[in-house]
């Protein structure tokens, strides 16, 4: 069966330095248990990216990390969408490039 894309994410870091090898543990474990869940790194900021089907979804994977592995409150940002765009018909244009010679400030 082939799952449809995630396009709900929300970055979530832990509260002390420590803390990121037991996000780490956890988010490997919820992700051998959950095929709709998927985490990820991004390397130009540096925050950990959960990823799943909607907001609630992404909420229980919140509350397992912080009761089930003893994560101390991570926070978590806002959920966030990703929106694609897609040209769907052809279309033309024309423009026309006026020379402003004399004026004013010559």
């Amino acid at each position: 069966m082939e799952q449809p894309p995630l396009v709900v994410f929300r970055a979530i870091e832990p509260l002390t330095k420590s803390g990121h090898a037991e996000l780490d543990l956890g988010l490997v474990q919820l992700g051998a248990e959950d095929r709709a869940f998927r985490f990820t790194r991004d390397f130009r900021t540096g925050e950990t990216l959960i990823w799943g089907r909607d907001e609630l979804h992404l909420n229980g994977i919140a509350d397992r990390l912080t009761s089930d592995f003893g994560l101390d409150a991570a926070s978590i940002g806002p959920p966030q969408i990703v929106y694609r765009e897609t040209i769907r018909t052809e279309s033309q244009a024309e423009g026309k490039f006026i020379r402003q010679t004399g004026g004013r400030g010559e």
